[in-house]
């Protein structure tokens, strides 16, 4: 059993395999509605982007999270906080940045899909 420290590897696995499979699905629903998935930079958000940038932040973060609580759960408090609210804090960026609404509209989507995973994962557990 995990103590309130731990952030468990079956917990971490779990939320990625359910935060990436929502992402995946709002980008073929997004896609089957024309987005373009063009937000101003050299490549097109494609599949690939999506999946890495939806499993590589949480789980960088917790291993950063877990290395950190292990000397401070107060520490641990702010980066669980700070990492939520960023995710949060950066979804309208997508529809800033997007050339048309449906991709704007599903990188928002996909952000609070990334913040509960992280609440989730990171959260300590009584």
């Amino acid at each position: 059993m995990e103590s309130s420290s731990e952030i468990s590897i079956q917990r971490l696995f779990g939320w990625l395999a359910g935060a990436t499979a929502s992402n995946i699905i709002v980008f073929f629903v997004a896609s089957w509605l024309g987005a373009s998935w063009d937000v101003g930079s050299p490549q097109l958000i494609n599949l690939a982007i999506v999946v890495v940038l939806t499993v590589l932040p949480l789980t960088l973060g917790a291993w950063v999270t877990s290395l950190v609580s292990k000397k401070s759960l107060s520490a641990r408090g702010v980066l669980v906080w700070a990492g939520f609210a960023l995710a949060l804090v950066s979804a309208p960026a997508g529809l800033l940045m997007s050339t048309d609404p449906t991709t704007g509209i599903a990188l928002v989507v996909m952000h609070p899909i990334v913040a509960t995973a992280w609440l989730a994962i990171t959260l300590p557990r009584k």
